[in-house]
């Protein structure tokens, strides 16, 4: 009987001892395993994953991203004018070059000094371009056009290259003076498919930079 009284208070002892345990970890969350986070290959949450769509995304990165390559968004295929700020009365055209980039041709018109006041540029389906102030067309090479136009600027003064550039590249192949008259400047551009383009101003040096892309 005696025996049986202190198996009895062991038993009741171990208990007592299991429930405090017990209740220090209900009652203690922090010592809880936290949940699981699943990260993809790049080090984001799996968010096929329970555990990660109930965590916080990573902020998004504060670095610089690398520009991204030219493509099918980035052009226009209708008439546009580029904003510009003029700087001065006259934009004095310097320099006219081209080159290709994986994935589009480029145009740079570089200035000496001052800004054009308005830069209109008008796709054509055909290569075929009026000189100014003559009157008379000219066909360009390629199967389409675009048409360049600079209010307040001058391709003499500064400018002592050719009036005609032929890169034959994949999409720009030709590109003319067609006018250089009382202000305007007009350039006519022969592209060999397509017309869509993208265009903006650089600086340190000014610059007008057209990109057509290959088609």
């Amino acid at each position: 009987m005696g025996m049986n009284h202190i198996r009895l208070a062991v038993t009741a002892t171990a208990l007592v001892a299991a429930l405090a345990v017990a209740a220090i970890f209900v009652l203690n969350g922090s010592d809880r395993p936290a949940a699981v986070r699943i990260l993809s290959a790049d080090g984001r949450p799996n968010q096929s994953s329970p555990a990660a769509s109930a965590l916080p995304s990573a902020a998004p990165s504060a670095a610089p991203s690398q520009a991204a390559p030219a493509q099918a968004a980035d052009f226009v295929c209708g008439s546009s004018t580029v904003p510009t700020t003029a700087a001065g009365p006259t934009a004095l055209v310097s320099a006219i070059r081209t080159g290709s980039h994986p994935g589009y041709d480029r145009l740079v018109i570089e200035f000496a000094s001052g800004v054009p006041g308005a830069i209109t540029i008008t796709p054509q389906p055909r290569p075929t371009f009026v000189n100014s102030p003559r009157g008379d067309s000219v066909t360009l090479a390629g199967s389409a056009g675009l048409h360049v136009v600079m209010h307040d600027a001058d391709a003499h003064t500064s400018y002592s290259g050719s009036a005609s550039l032929q890169p034959n590249g994949a999409s720009i192949v030709e590109v003319r003076r067609l006018e250089d008259f009382e202000g305007y400047v007009g350039l006519g551009l022969g592209v060999a498919k397509s017309s869509c383009y993208r265009a903006f101003m650089l600086a340190s040096p000014t610059r007008l930079v057209i990109d057509v892309p290959v088609a």
